[in-house]
């Protein structure tokens, strides 16, 4: 709008451009308001068989993938480089301190002293144990979350209502009609004395609660 437009074409304008805006925010958040209940639709053991896998050998996958992608890239930070194998983890003090904050103190029973000095182990059927209960935790919470979320009403937009404000420049034409003009901050600076504020009313709407 950076064309002179009589004022109430202007203004009227300016609430149909932020009507759209918001419409299209609300779609979007709606969108995802119907994405997350497509995720969740069903009984927890549905969802932990979806996102877990139905069988055993899935959800070994499901671990096996968690273990290499999200276990092992942060004992790699380690001052020395941590080991799988078939039977065993093994990891220095500082992959010691990360597994004991990613899986908390419980893991410290299953951890045993490794064959060199400041080495730690534990058996590989141990960790997989634990990734697995932590994936299932993890799959659990989301769950209850979501489900939550979703009979709250949210995600929905926040704005339910309110004022518009924009800085506008207002000249007086023939027959005193009055046009007005958007302005930039350097246009502003330059005659600030003309600038004027502009303010539009406006509602949003909200989600409705999910049931």
């Amino acid at each position: 709008m950076n064309a002179d437009l009589p004022l109430a074409e202007f203004t009227a304008l300016l609430a149909r451009q932020f009507s759209e805006s918001a419409t299209v925010a609300e779609r979007r958040q709606r969108d995802d308001y119907v994405a997350l209940a497509a995720e969740v639709d069903g009984p927890l053991e549905s969802y932990l068989d979806r996102t877990l896998g139905c069988t055993d050998s899935e959800r070994r996958e499901v671990a096996e993938r968690y273990l290499s992608e999200v276990v092992m890239p942060m004992l790699s930070r380690s001052r020395k480089m941590a080991k799988l194998d078939e039977t065993v983890l093994r990891f220095d003090r500082s992959g010691l301190d990360r597994l004991v904050e990613h899986f908390g103190e419980s893991i410290r029973e299953a951890i045993e002293p490794g064959a060199g000095a400041s080495t730690w182990a534990i058996e590989r059927l141990r960790i997989d144990h634990l990734v697995r209960e932590k994936l299932r935790w993890e799959a659990e919470a989301r769950y209850r979350d979501i489900r939550a979320l979703l009979r709250s009403g949210i995600p929905h937009t926040q704005i339910r209502g309110g004022k518009l404000s924009a800085k506008v420049l207002l000249q007086e034409g023939r027959g005193g009609s009055v046009t007005a003009r958007l302005v930039s901050a350097e246009s502003a600076r330059d005659c600030s004395e003309a600038i004027s504020t502009l303010t539009v009313d406006f509602t949003v709407g909200a989600f409705p609660s999910f049931d």
